[in-house]
């Protein structure tokens, strides 16, 4: 099944990603309107349902100096120009010095627009002096207003075929990754490669594949086994000291240890005790997953490399 999926999910990457730079992380669209010079900016003629403009804007040593933004759109002989919704007065005067001398805004202007509809925005400035902001503008599609939603379905539906097991779970995460690119492609937010790349967690993927070797090499030397044999002779196979020892060692390693870390370690002793006792081992491995977050919490230090890796 993974097989046959796969180069199809490697041909959807390849059609909705581009391996050249999308102009959305690292480029600037620096611009500067003055009160004599004002800009504007046209947008594409596309079907809309928002627009959002993301600006970061530089603040003036003038009193009371304000950036002005407009959103207009053409009437329908085009022959002149009516502000859309309400204009956004931004502040550019210091109250207080700073060390940051930069304001970022997030302007967004939700309607349904017509295909035919030319819109634009107007900057204009009350400054005598030169005002420079750096600007993004997306404009997303009928289907922009349902992102979060969207976004929720896909990481429900995600989760039921992973915990169900209805596919299997690398087969189940492609597919989901795959599609949220077809999504941010309908959605005009199409990232690029290199985008991508940055959103894989290197050190949470480098501890865990470290840990599972480590694992398997314990596993061909018995060092489970072993450790399954101790546990069994120090609480002479009584259930419920089994479980007050496992559940302190968790914590106790949790601690020092990352939390992925300890489980992957204590679990294989915890299944091959719950073989030889004769018990289910889901209920001693969800408890020693609860110690595990609580010993976790013990040390900053853990807490801190806990987060800092998942």
């Amino acid at each position: 099944m993974l097989r046959s999926i796969f180069p199809l999910l490697l041909l959807s990457l390849c059609i909705f990603t581009r391996v050249e730079s999308s102009g959305e992380d690292g480029d600037l669209n620096i611009r500067a309107v003055s009160q004599a010079s004002p800009f504007l900016l046209a947008l594409q003629d596309t079907p809309r349902a928002a627009v959002e403009l993301q600006l970061k804007v530089q603040k003036a040593d003038c009193y009371k100096c304000f950036l002005i933004v407009e959103l207009q759109e053409s009437d329908p002989l085009q022959t002149d120009w009516v502000t859309v919704g309400d204009s956004w007065l931004l502040q550019l005067s210091n109250e207080e010095p700073l060390t940051d001398q930069l304001e970022e805004w997030d302007l967004v202007e939700e309607k349904l627009y017509d295909k035919k509809t030319k819109l634009h925005f107007l900057f204009t400035t009350n400054s005598t002096t030169p005002v420079a902001f750096d600007y993004h503008v997306t404009q997303l599609g009928i289907v922009g207003r349902w992102q979060v939603v969207i976004a929720g379905v896909l990481l429900i539906t995600v989760y039921i075929l992973i915990v169900f097991e209805l596919m299997h779970r690398t087969t189940a995460a492609l597919i989901g990754a795959a599609v949220t690119l077809v999504v941010l492609t309908i959605l005009r937010e199409r990232p690029s490669i290199a985008t991508v790349v940055t959103w894989i967690d290197e050190g949470t993927i480098g501890l865990l594949l470290g840990m599972m070797i480590i694992i398997g090499i314990f596993s061909t030397t018995g060092f489970f086994e072993w450790g399954a044999i101790k546990c069994f002779k120090a609480t002479k196979g009584k259930v419920w000291r089994l479980l007050i020892v496992l559940c302190s060692l968790t914590g106790i390693l949790s601690a020092f240890l990352d939390n992925v870390t300890t489980i992957m370690l204590v679990a294989p002793v915890t299944l091959r005790l719950a073989r030889v006792v004769d018990l289910p081992p889901i209920p001693l491995i969800l408890s020693e997953v609860f110690f595990s977050n609580i010993g976790g919490t013990g040390i900053f230090n853990a807490v801190f490399c806990y987060f800092r890796l998942e």
